[in-house]
Parts: structure tokens; C-alpha cells; sequence
């Protein structure tokens, strides 16, 4: 049964595995996509723990995106030695481009350091519109 949008940072209440009650929890990102079911990844919006969350389908108005975030190789801006470039690709769910780009800065872990970082959304190099 899908759930059902209570908010753009809630995605569904269920049973923290932590705290053992029922929390507010967010998508971090889409784990699997089969024709018959979605695997989720979400995070507590009270303590950060994180579980997979199988649902039949997505609430309406949300779908999802491919992401790739790349941070660029270069000199570290606070005078090390030169900082690394990075690349992570993933999936998350969005009601548009720019929600799909809200979630995905919270989505990647690659490790940057004052890199320039570059997000791409289904292919697109996409900037936040809020600035």
C-alpha cells in the first residue's frame, strides 16, 4: 500500500528501530526499483537512524530521479595538499527537479572537502532555483 505525503521532509510514520516508537521519517534515497515494489532508504527525522522501507508505490505526486553528484579535484582552500575529486550516482524521489535536488543534498555521502560540487539530476546539471 503506498503512504501518503504528510509533508516534504516527512515521508511516512513508522516504528523507529531506535527509539522504538512511532517517528517522522524521510527518504534518503530509492535502494530498488522492481516492477512490483519499491525498496527505500529512511532516515528518523528525530535521531538520524536509518532502515529500509518496501512500499508498492510511491504517493501520488512524488516519482523518482537519477542523481549524480561530482565533486571537483582541486586545491584545498584552506592550503593542503590538493583535495580529490569525487563521483556518486543514486536515486531519490521528488515532487519536481528542484525537490528532487533539495533531497539529494542530504542523499550522497562522498566526503567533500571544499571541492566544487556539481549536482546532476536525471542528466542535467541543476542548480538550486532558492538562490
Amino acid at each position: 500500500m503506498a503512504a501518503s505525503i504528510t509533508s516534504p521532509t516527512v515521508f511516512v510514520y513508522v516504528a523507529c528501530i531506535r527509539q522504538g516508537t512511532v517517528t517522522p521519517h524521510r527518504v534518503v534515497r530509492v535502494l530498488e526499483e522492481r516492477a512490483d515494489e519499491i525498496e527505500l532508504l529512511l532516515a528518523c527525522r528525530e535521531c538520524g537512524e536509518r532502515l529500509r522501507y518496501v512500499t508498492d508505490a510511491l504517493p501520488e505526486g512524488l516519482r523518482t530521479y537519477a542523481v549524480r553528484v561530482v565533486g571537483e579535484a582541486g586545491p584545498d582552500p584552506l592550503g593542503g595538499p590538493p583535495l580529490p575529486g569525487f563521483e556518486e550516482a543514486f536515486r531519490t524521489v521528488g515532487v519536481s527537479r528542484q525537490d528532487a535536488f533539495e533531497r539529494a543534498q542530504f542523499g550522497w555521502e562522498a566526503p567533500a572537502r571544499g571541492q566544487l560540487v556539481l549536482t546532476f539530476i536525471d542528466g542535467e546539471e541543476h542548480r538550486d532555483a532558492r538562490y
